[in-house]
């Protein structure tokens, strides 16, 4: 119990400070992330030599993106975010080996192709973020230059973004790719390992090319406060990632903790995993539990709270992962869409109910894997029960924290739930989850039964009328 609470209480102040002044909002926001070489093969011109093997580029490209903008217009995201395709050394299927900070990689396609997804993108209501890494590959000649050794962290590849001409350089670059292209925003890789007074200055940069551009900041295990007046627009929450997957990735797991993620005014971006962190699918096949279920309900939990949802391609079809390049497996369009058309449910759920993304955050119930919360908005109130167990899980929310006289409509299962004397009782079925909104109780509605009781006793005296008319006209 005190382990707990000393977790709730070190991760809401971690969360808990004011949100930077932005011209952006996200708040409507989800993100789909794609490591461009293992999405889809759009042209097998660019594929250059094939060697096979997961620490090699295995085909995908920018075309192929722009085939499956649809797939991914159709789960409900709204942010397509790439992997870095600044021209990258040998091998450097990832994007974060950099030879060049102006070239797209010639696996990947071209600046046309680039300017091309962006368009089609834009044509959806699609918004293009990029990766924006501070380092070059270990092989780069600016490495050994003289005139440009000094640029770096000692014995690193990392920019020391210290130096005024280093700052110029890489502003330079970030303005040069929105000019280009027209892409919309920048997730900024290891952002914990450049300077918040550099970051601030970059935003200043970027927003003055296109004010209502996008910087989210991954900053590791970083300290957010560290942000807050950097310009930044939101941050990836890695925390949340890491316990997540810890709670969910098991049943009969607790869920204690949780609710510390929510304390935070400060846009966050959260997500159950990425190219950095071992797949949540790996931790429920290590667990011997199955992965869809699992997935069910960490991705409830995503969609449910005042935070950008960031999935990570292949987390629709449960794609297995692991440390280093097994994280970054090929993607199959070929497999089971039961996740696909749960996201994409959550996605409609989420912009139904406003308060799932605005919300104020109040835990209503935790225990032994038992979770129900509460969000509200203005005068709209959702509840969201999640059953972690094994066991069919009954839970009654008084009359203390809901008004009584109204029902509970479920929106991912149907039905609903009227209040009783001690308040609103919420049963899942073991590894389960619901969400609901909160609504007046409706009592039966008179036209509607006068409706449904008159219909047919008129069809019935019509009938009778014609009988009667016709047995008169019967010849005698």
């Amino acid at each position: 119990m005190k382990k707990g609470l000393i977790f709730i209480l070190c991760v809401s102040l971690l969360f808990c400070f004011s949100a930077t002044a932005s011209a952006v909002n996200l708040q409507d926001e989800s993100i789909y992330h794609v490591a461009v070489d293992r999405f889809y093969n759009g042209t097998t011109a660019n594929d250059g030599e094939r060697k096979g093997g997961l620490e090699h580029f295995l085909g995908g490209d920018l075309q192929g993106v722009i085939k499956k903008l649809d797939y991914i217009k159709g789960m409900g995201f709204t942010i397509v975010s790439l992997s870095p395709i600044f021209q990258n050394e040998a091998n450097g299927f990832h994007g974060k080996w950099v030879k060049d900070f102006k070239k797209v990689d010639e696996h990947f396609g071209t600046m046309q192709d680039l300017k091309q997804l962006t368009k089609e993108a834009h044509k959806r209501d699609l918004k293009v973020m990029i990766d924006f890494v501070f380092e070059t590959g270990p092989n780069h000649p600016w490495l050994s230059d003289p005139a440009k050794k000094e640029w770096f962290v000692e014995g690193s590849t990392t920019f020391d973004v210290s130096r005024p001409d280093v700052q110029a350089f890489i502003i330079d670059v970030a303005k040069w790719w929105i000019k280009q292209s027209d892409i919309d925003g920048y997730r900024l890789i290891d952002a914990n390992r450049t300077e918040p007074q550099f970051l601030k200055k970059m935003a200043e940069e970027v927003k003055s090319v296109k004010k209502d551009f996008i910087l989210v900041a991954d900053i590791g295990g970083g300290d957010p406060n560290t942000y807050q007046n950097s310009g930044i627009d939101a941050v990836m929450n890695t925390y949340f990632a890491k316990n997540v997957q810890k709670s969910f990735s098991n049943v009969d797991e607790p869920l204690s903790g949780l609710d510390g993620f929510t304390q935070s005014n400060l846009p966050v971006v959260s997500f159950l995993d990425d190219e950095d962190i071992v797949r949540f699918t790996r931790k429920a096949v290590e667990n011997e539990a199955f992965p869809v279920t699992r997935l069910k309900l960490a991705l409830t939990y995503l969609y449910t709270l005042p935070a950008v949802p960031f999935v990570y391609y292949g987390t629709e079809i449960a794609l297995d992962g692991g440390n280093g390049a097994v994280n970054y497996r090929m993607m199959d369009f070929r497999t089971s869409t039961e996740i696909v058309e749960y996201i994409t449910n959550l996605a409609d759920i989420r912009k139904i109910l406003p308060s799932l993304r605005t919300g104020q955050y109040h835990l209503l119930y935790e225990k032994d894997g038992m979770l129900v919360y509460q969000l509200k908005s203005g005068d709209e109130t959702s509840i969201i029960a999640i059953n972690n167990t094994s066991q069919t899980k009954s839970v009654t929310i008084g009359f203390r924290y809901l008004p009584d006289n109204h029902e509970l409509r479920g929106y991912l299962k149907g039905g609903s739930i009227k209040s009783s004397k001690d308040g609103y009782t919420i049963t899942l079925e073991r590894e389960t989850a619901e969400i609901f909104k909160l609504d007046e109780q409706k009592g039966a509605s008179i036209p509607f039964i006068s409706i449904l009781i008159g219909v047919p006793v008129l069809f019935i005296l019509f009938l009778y009328a014609a009988y009667k008319k016709g047995k008169g006209k019967q010849p005698s």
